[in-house]
């Protein structure tokens, strides 16, 4: 394979690094999109864009960053609903009788609301920032030492299986 270029015979590669186009990149990623469908955008196969990160760190860079940046933004989306925030409302309203020009009377108004704190939000965050003291369903531990004798005592709780399920019972000594 002499000769062969870097990133496929057709060098398509070359358009894709220019600075619009790892910028198109990276907002796709930003969006949400997952390798696959950036590839599909790009024209080429999942597998090309995956040896293009490799080869080319401008592409793998541009992925990344836009990923990061979604990264942030669910972030403080999910701090915000955690801690509550206020907002503005905005209503339109229209009359429902036209005047006698068959015109009907438009208002706007603004209200100030206040979004309470979010339980659920509250609880994915503290389950993931501090899951010794917060994780559901973790494991409990109880330590008792008692001169050199040490005693220690593990509390899992157990899977239910569903009812009428078919196979054997894991940890059944029956």
């Amino acid at each position: 394979m002499a000769g062969k270029k870097p990133g496929g015979d057709n060098a398509k590669y070359h358009e894709w690094r220019t600075e619009e186009k790892l910028m198109l990149i990276k907002c796709w990623a930003r969006d949400g999109l997952a390798e696959v469908d950036i590839a599909a955008n790009m024209g080429i196969a999942q597998a090309t864009l995956i040896r293009w990160k490799s080869l080319f760190p401008e592409i793998a860079e541009a992925i990344r960053e836009g990923k990061e940046i979604v990264d942030y933004k669910v972030e403080n989306a999910l701090l915000k609903r955690c801690l509550g925030y206020e907002y503005e409302e905005v209503k339109t309203i229209i009359s429902g009788k036209p005047d006698k020009d068959g015109n009907r009377q438009m208002r706007i108004e603004k209200t100030k609301k206040q979004m309470a704190p979010d339980v659920t939000a509250i609880a994915i965050w503290l389950n993931n920032r501090k899951p010794d003291q917060w994780k559901r369903n973790r494991d409990n531990s109880l330590y008792v030492t008692e001169d050199d004798n040490t005693i220690t005592i593990n509390v899992v709780k157990a899977k239910k299986e569903s009812d009428g399920s078919k196979g054997s019972k894991k940890g059944s000594d029956e």
